[in-house]
């Protein structure tokens, strides 16, 4: 199984769709794509919903790649919101501190509408 990743832009902001395995081979490299479509991209938001991917090994609390993740992002105007399952907790916040200690604004959310207020608070969103 190989991770997939699924790109939708908006006016506003970027969706990545992530389904598959993540391992730590493949996470540097889904990385880089995602901030390479980023690039691209005119949104400056991102958000990332990582409902149907399956994490190898400890992936999400490597402090290695949650520092290339955030080494990548630099810092970006608006937020980086991530959604995920809630049985992750604790790896989400890890990762959001290695992030907000790089001077990234990400925010993992459970909800897609609670991710869609935080990117955008000041617009109603579709």
């Amino acid at each position: 199984m190989t991770l997939e990743l699924q790109f939708v832009e908006t006016a506003c902001y970027l969706k990545v769709v992530a389904r598959g395995l993540c391992t730590d081979q493949n996470s540097v490299d889904a990385i880089r794509k995602v901030i390479a479509a980023l690039d691209r991209s005119a949104a400056d938001s991102l958000l990332i919903d990582i409902h149907e991917m399956l994490l190898d090994s400890n992936v999400l609390t490597d402090a290695g790649v949650g520092n290339f993740i955030s080494d990548s992002l630099g810092t970006r105007k608006h937020g980086i919101a991530v959604l995920g399952n809630s049985n992750s907790q604790e790896d989400h916040r890890f990762l959001e501190s290695i992030a907000n200690s790089h001077r990234n604004n990400i925010r993992f959310f459970y909800e897609e509408s609670q991710a869609m207020d935080w990117l955008m608070p000041d617009s109603d969103n579709p």
